[in-house]
Parts: structure tokens; C-alpha cells; sequence
């Protein structure tokens, strides 16, 4: 299920096909987001999704064998299954999950990164230009990155829950900005602008 949401994203599959796909996809992006360095002896729990999450999954199925009896609970067995399959796998590589993810697809080490873009600012011809923050959550259904404002990971990942995934999101913009003065300068204005 890991490497049929990393495959050919481009072709065409049967709705049930496209639902797990998308399933295994949310793990690994999930996955993405974990601190740089991990192994499999170091990575012990993945977060599932919420368990609302899991239920609208679950009524969001297309019509398939064995359908009725999809519920969030499944969905979780079926995470955790996922889990301890990508493990075994992880160990065989010997190598980190970052290294492991690159390694299947190139496009997953985009994944739960922060990217730096110049974009054109039309309304000040004083500043024509500018930079603009973001992070890329997951990969289109044609293994594209998905961007969107730094922002809002502030949001999605607000909560204890989602700490060590902001952390992991938000460390090498602090390494960086540790020796780029501007950078240092962007990240303090926008720390400030969220305070």
C-alpha cells in the first residue's frame, strides 16, 4: 500500500484502487513529517489521523466488498498494520525514513518541508518583489507538491498533539536563520505577527 501511493500517480485507477492509494498516501505523508534522522528502531509510533477524520474516511469509501463493515476503528487497525509492515521494511533498508522515503519516490522528500519562493508583488513598485513562506503538505494525485502559506501550518498544527510535527517543520528554518540574517529577520517578523 506504501509504494501504490508513490506509483504512477498519473494513471488513471478504479475508485477503491484510488481510496486505499490515497489511504497509503496519508501514512506516508504523515511519515514526512517526522523528524529528520529516524529509524527504524527510532520510529515506534506514527499518529493516525483524527478519529473524525478516520469516520468521514470510512463514509467516504466507494463501493466495494466488504464496504459495510469499513469503520474508523478499521481504518485504525489498518494504520497500525501499516505501520509495523513499513518497519519491517524501514530495517531492511538500513537506513533513515527520510532516506528510506527518497529512495521509493523522490517527490516525498518535498514533503513537510519549508520553501522559500520569490513571487512578483505587483501593488508596490517600491518592493516589486518578495518572499513568500510555505510548506508543502502532500503530493497531488499527478506527484505534485501541494504548497500552502507557512501560516497555516500554525493552524493545522496547533495543539500538543501536533508539537513534534511543527517542531520538525519549523527546526531547519531555525538552523538556517542562524546564520542568514535575513532569514532571521523574516522568521522574527512572522513569530511576531502569530504572537
Amino acid at each position: 500500500m506504501v509504494f501504490s501511493s508513490e506509483q504512477a500517480k498519473s494513471e488513471s485507477h478504479p475508485p477503491v484502487l484510488s481510496y486505499w492509494r490515497e489511504f497509503g498516501a496519508r501514512y506516508v505523508t504523515a511519515l514526512c513529517t517526522r523528524p529528520d534522522g529516524e529509524t527504524s528502531s527510532t520510529i515506534t509510533h506514527n499518529p493516525s489521523p483524527p478519529d473524525g477524520e478516520l469516520a468521514w474516511l470510512a463514509l467516504a469509501a466507494p463501493p466495494m466488498t466488504g464496504a459495510e463493515y469499513l469503520t474508523a476503528s478499521v481504518l485504525q487497525a489498518l494504520w497500525q498494520e501499516l505501520h509495523i509492515a513499513f518497519g519491517l521494511e524501514l530495517s531492511q533498508s538500513k537506513c533513515g525514513v527520510q532516506e528510506f522515503l527518497k529512495r521509493c519516490n523522490a517527490a516525498w522528500n518535498l514533503v513537510g518541508r519549508v520553501h522559500f519562493n520569490l513571487a512578483e508583488n505587483r501593488k508596490d513598485g517600491a518592493a516589486p518583489f518578495a518572499f513568500l513562506a510555505t510548506y508543502t503538505t502532500r503530493l497531488s494525485a499527478h506527484a505534485k507538491a501541494q504548497h500552502l502559506p507557512l501560516g497555516q501550518a500554525l493552524g493545522e498544527y496547533a495543539g500538543a498533539a501536533n508539537k513534534d510535527r511543527l517542531l520538525s517543520l519549523l527546526l531547519p528554518v531555525q538552523r538556517a536563520s542562524e546564520s542568514c540574517s535575513w532569514l532571521k529577520a523574516m522568521a522574527a517578523a512572522t513569530i511576531r505577527a502569530y504572537l
